[in-house]
């Protein structure tokens, strides 16, 4: 787990629009470890889960 997260800092390094507390770093780290049938139970797809954990989900935590 701890790897994945340095890989997810990595990338996420350098990125202005991506920067990202250690929580939502751990969030992030937390949802690449579900299954994709669960990220659907939730509204994700493995390829939002950043944007959505840094963002809120798309359609969903947008709305009043």
């Amino acid at each position: 787990m701890k790897q994945l997260i340095k890989k997810i800092k990595l990338a996420l390094v350098g990125n202005p629009v991506y920067k990202a507390s250690d929580s939502q770093l751990d969030a992030i780290a937390e949802l690449e470890t579900y299954s994709d049938h669960q990220l659907d139970d939730l509204g994700l797809s493995r390829f939002n889960i950043r944007e959505a954990v840094l963002f809120g989900r798309p359609n969903l935590d947008s709305r009043a």
